[in-house]
């Protein structure tokens, strides 16, 4: 069991990676490795004794399917498709039951931490070895693997013509910021140690070169963020002193990357909306959107959303389920950051910042989150300060104590 619990961990932390090529129309090889171990997991529950099932997240599972229900009886409006939301809807509810069944009972807080230490740097040198290429060659390197099926072709036109346009690299993901949102992630899990050894603090630099040259909007953005939130709930004269330092180097910095073709892409989209920027006006499309009083207060349903252009998280999380979606998985959310052992502590803001831009919340990337932060409660300490004590939030046992275990 420990073995199935190093892979399926390890699975979980390169999952994004699985998820670019395509075994069937509609269908990732990452569902489909996915499926092997949910049914792997099914079977080892009958040789333990006992297991755990994370209660709130089945729950979630259920609302999702009832809310479908009731969507398929009483507010089929012209965009249900329902074969289409019904495949989305299994395809999220499978999503939420390998993290409430599966991860309580098979996940490996450290195997799956080595792993995205390990991705992270190995996707940040690959970005270089792009960047070096690109520069010198003019030529594109592809993040993927060949002779397989992508499950979207756009990727591959991207290497062999459409970088001329978009010279942003990709690292071995779909898109810059599939890559910015992975190494962001393994950077606040080492701005969430109480010290950092000599590789950690090279490590955690050299990944936020990364994430400057790769480009992406919502990487820079959010990693601003996540300066400024370490800096602000850590506080330290040394940690000031630090980011004064780079302050003061900014603008050195800031001519260095002018210079790169990417870094200029990157400001063009800045200024045209065509970014994370214009992702937040989705907040205003929904006020002009007509719809019916179930629509408002129970959802349309897992619908494709691209008549109205891109919805971010929330937005999406409305749309889909209403008011009371909303209001009901928003809660959950907010509950996993609050009460939270210090590792994870800065993994959990910056997964509620994202989802403010981004689609996170509903893709396969929610398994490189929330296993830490389910688990972060599930721990020997006897008792769980909340997220604003700061200087003691070492996490606890709260979950076993409100019997979510």
């Amino acid at each position: 069991m420990k073995r199935f619990g190093m892979w399926f961990s390890v699975f979980l932390m390169t999952a994004p990676l699985f998820k670019m090529y395509a075994i069937a129309s509609g269908i990732t090889m990452a569902d489909g490795i996915l499926v092997l171990f949910f049914l792997g997991g099914i079977f080892l529950f009958f040789q333990k004794k006992k297991f755990r099932v994370n209660r709130l997240l089945l729950l979630y599972a259920c609302l999702v399917l009832f809310q479908f229900a009731l969507v398929s009886l009483w507010n089929r409006t012209d965009e249900f498709l329902f074969s289409d939301v019904l495949f989305r809807t299994l395809r999220y509810t499978f999503f939420l039951l390998v993290l409430a069944v599966l991860v309580p009972n098979f996940f490996q807080e450290e195997t799956a931490v080595k792993t995205m230490e390990a991705v992270a740097v190995f996707a940040t040198v690959w970005l270089l070895l792009q960047k070096g290429l690109l520069a010198a060659t003019g030529r594109y390197l592809p993040g993927y693997l060949p002779g397989l099926s992508l499950s979207r072709p756009e990727m591959a036109e991207h290497a062999a013509a459409l970088f001329q346009y978009d010279p942003r690299p990709r690292s071995i993901f779909e898109e810059p910021s599939h890559y910015a949102f992975y190494v962001l992630m393994a950077m606040a899990y080492l701005l969430g140690k109480s010290r950092l050894t000599r590789r950690e603090t090279g490590m955690f630099w050299f990944l936020a070169l990364g994430i400057i040259l790769s480009a992406s909007s919502t990487g820079v953005i959010a990693l601003a963020a996540l300066l400024g939130i370490w800096v602000f709930l850590s506080g330290g004269k040394k940690r000031r002193r630090v980011i004064l330092s780079a302050l003061l180097l900014l603008p050195f910095a800031g001519m260095a990357l002018y210079r790169i073709p990417a870094f200029q892409v990157f400001l063009e989209r800045m200024a045209k909306g065509a970014s994370s920027s214009q992702h937040l006006g989705a907040y205003g499309v929904l006020l002009t959107l007509r719809q019916n009083p179930f629509s408002i207060f129970l959802g349309n349903g897992m619908i494709d959303t691209t008549t109205h252009g891109f919805l971010p998280g929330y937005c999406r999380l409305y749309y889909y389920y209403g008011v009371v979606g909303l209001v009901l998985v928003g809660s959950l959310l907010f509950y996993l950051v609050w009460y939270v052992k210090k590792e994870y502590r800065y993994m959990g803001i910056l997964f509620l910042i994202l989802c403010v831009s981004g689609t996170e919340l509903f893709g396969i990337q929610i398994f490189l989150i929330v296993p830490f932060l389910e688990l972060s409660e599930a721990v020997k300490e006897p008792k769980a300060r909340p997220l604003w004590n700061l200087a003691e939030a070492d996490g606890g046992g709260l979950w076993k104590k409100k019997g979510l275990y």
